[in-house]
């Protein structure tokens, strides 16, 4: 199951702004409107650079404490 964000209806943005407008909205966030699988690949990799971001704060931690032992 997918979280679905605030949902513009199509007629509704397609009315909102001329052709030129949506395409540069579009094109200024990709990310909003990625497919599905891109939408999950970049999920993953989100979540492995936050994994390994967060080991190398621990191993930071640990390093300062043992600099503040001496």
């Amino acid at each position: 199951m997918t979280v679905q964000t605030t949902f513009l209806p199509r007629e509704e943005f397609i009315a909102s702004k001329p052709l030129e407008e949506r395409i540069a909205h579009v094109k200024a966030n990709p990310l909003k409107y990625a497919s599905k699988p891109q939408h999950d690949h970049n999920k993953n990799m989100e979540d492995k650079v936050n994994q390994i971001l967060a080991k190398f704060t621990d191993l930071k931690t640990q390093v300062d404490l043992l600099v503040a032992k001496k």
